[in-house]
């Protein structure tokens, strides 16, 4: 009996024991279970990368909306009539797309 236990002992890989075990163990828990795993830093990556495209939404939304301040502060009433179809009481406007 005690025979094929000593047999086995000296067969088993030599990386066996109790440091690469706990350091398994550590690894196991720091990717699978802990607050800070392997899930939730991609949850948090994608989250930055989305916040980042739409950060760069915003900012191209700006430039356009400071764009369109300059043309309005330049030309009011070509604006109003352009975009709003506002037109004098005598005239007729007729809209061609």
């Amino acid at each position: 009996m005690f025979g094929k236990f000593k047999e086995w002992k000296s067969q088993k890989a030599w990386w066996i024991n109790r440091f690469t075990l706990t350091l398994f163990g550590f690894l196991l828990w720091m990717s699978c279970f802990d607050r800070h795993n392997i899930f939730a830093q991609w949850y948090l990556i994608s989250t930055v990368d989305r916040m980042e495209a739409e950060k760069q939404s915003y900012l191209d939304g700006i430039e356009e909306t400071k764009r369109l301040k300059i043309e309005i502060d330049e030309d009011i009433e070509k604006f109003a009539r352009e975009q709003y179809y506002m037109h004098r009481p005598d005239e007729e406007v007729f809209v061609f797309k």
